[in-house]
């Protein structure tokens, strides 16, 4: 069975990057229902016309702790 992937255009407008937030949280909301994370938050978003790129930062609490640290940092660019 051949996996058929539909790519969308989004603007670069404040409703496109709100449009990309929620596929992001989408993912981390995932990742909290399998238990990975106990909780997470968005902390940054921003919008950069010059250069046409998103970018969003996020923190999340892990269920487990590895090696002594149990939240993490993430940044994701689009």
């Amino acid at each position: 069975m051949e996996e058929v992937i539909y790519r969308r255009k989004i603007s670069l407008t404040q409703s496109g990057l709100t449009v990309l937030e929620n596929e992001i949280k989408r993912v981390l909301d995932l990742a909290v229902s399998e238990g990975m994370f106990s909780e997470y938050s968005i902390t940054q978003r921003s919008l950069d016309r010059a250069t046409y790129k998103a970018s969003f930062k996020f923190t999340a609490t892990l269920v487990h702790s590895i090696l002594g640290v149990d939240k993490v940092e993430g940044s994701v660019y689009q």
